[in-house]
């Protein structure tokens, strides 16, 4: 007889895998709830200074396919699919990083029947924090979502308590309309 029990690298996700085999629906009820107070991307500790995270998608039941992008290094700005989980709404992948990481990523859902065919990058619903990549003049900034692990060295810079709120202003003080 064929194992079909799924390769679930996440400890949160094997034992929401075996709830939903032995209570049901109302195991990814209450796992949802959970994600929804706790936030996502689902970090849980690894061996010696690396983390296991998780990204989530919730199915709405017309996603074909998940993508998580995101530049891990230096072999480049890649996508990584994720999984359904069997008999659930959760499409997941779970990645090993070491525990001082700071970065940022955006999904990819996809309903197309085509794998090749790719669709927007958007935020991750599940996590509130986020990194502006571009700020535009005209509020068209370009957002990713931020990832900071448990040993992410401080940004001191960033607490915004230490700064004295201020004003920017635009000045084109040349003839060729150049912007300061």
């Amino acid at each position: 007889m064929k194992n079909n029990t799924p390769d679930i690298q996440s400890p949160r996700l094997q034992r929401l895998h075996n709830d939903i085999q032995n209570i049901g629906g109302s195991a990814l009820h209450e796992f949802w709830n959970e994600i929804t107070k706790r936030g996502a991307p689902i970090i849980e500790p690894g061996p010696d200074r690396y983390s296991s995270v998780t990204f989530l998608w919730r199915d709405d039941g017309l996603v074909r396919a998940v993508v998580v992008i995101q530049d891990w290094g230096t072999d480049g700005i890649r996508e990584h699919h994720m999984a359904l989980l069997p008999e659930s709404d959760v499409w997941y992948l779970t990645r090993t990083m070491r525990s001082d990481t700071r970065t940022t990523y955006q999904l990819s859902p996809s309903s197309a029947t085509d794998p090749g065919e790719g669709a927007p990058y958007q935020l991750d619903p599940l996590n509130s924090k986020t990194f502006i990549a571009y700020l535009s003049e005209t509020s068209n900034n370009i957002l990713f979502s931020l990832l900071e692990l448990p040993e992410a060295p401080a940004l001191p810079w960033r607490q915004t308590d230490l700064v004295t709120a201020g004003t920017v202003q635009m000045h084109t003080p040349f003839c060729d309309q150049r912007r300061l």
